[in-house]
């Protein structure tokens, strides 16, 4: 704001300046083909001055590293997001929470949460950033088929990565991809039945 009213203040100044004078002298010393070429130029610097302070921020940019699966418990699927935040503004950014939801298979989806975070983007900086992100289970009969039938089993992580500060709130979008073994999904269904003695036992691997 301060470059903004200084500009228009000095653009004022000089036009008053320059019509203001005696016509002898107004344009001493600047030929009438020169003359346009003169009062553009300075007419284009004080519009400079007066704009350069009211440019708009400008939102990050959010590139997806890594999304792996942390674990695979009774309370659902822990993901790791990882990510690489560019701030091109003159002022810190705050990463306010990280939404994602993952499907399975291209067909099980779990449901889309959203994880609170407290995250600084410095200015003019790249920064690493990453978030733990717990999905709970709602197709878990459908996931321990898909162990049953397959040894890896791909998913899609999508989400959005809400970032705030001075003037600026955004929300950014990111895809990534991974594979989850059939170790984990079957660990992760023995996880959530009740404890029933000698039930672990019949399953191989636990």
């Amino acid at each position: 704001m301060l470059f903004a009213s200084l500009g228009i203040v000095a653009l004022l100044l000089g036009c008053f300046a320059l019509y203001s004078a005696e016509p002898e002298r107004r344009f001493a010393g600047v030929s009438a083909r020169r003359l346009p070429v003169v009062l553009g130029v300075a007419l284009a610097l004080g519009a400079g001055l007066a704009t350069g302070g009211c440019s708009k921020p400008e939102p990050p940019t959010i590139t997806p590293k890594k999304g792996t699966i942390q674990s695979v418990g009774p309370t659902g699927v822990t993901l790791r997001l990882e990510f690489d935040a560019y701030n091109p503004n003159g002022f810190d950014l705050n990463v306010q929470s990280v939404k994602a939801k993952i499907t399975f298979d291209g067909s099980i989806k779990l449901s889309e949460v959203t994880s609170p975070t407290a995250i600084s983007l410095p200015s003019k900086a790249t920064s690493p950033l990453s978030a733990d992100v717990t999905i709970p289970f709602n197709s878990l009969p459908a996931l321990m088929s898909l162990a049953a039938s397959k040894t890896e089993v791909p998913y899609v992580i999508e989400g959005t990565v809400a970032v705030g500060g001075k003037s600026l709130n955004v929300n950014l979008p990111f895809t990534m991809q991974g594979k989850v073994t059939q170790q984990q999904l079957v660990t992760a269904g023995v996880n959530s039945i009740p404890n029933i003695p000698g039930l672990k036992g019949l399953i191989p691997g636990q």
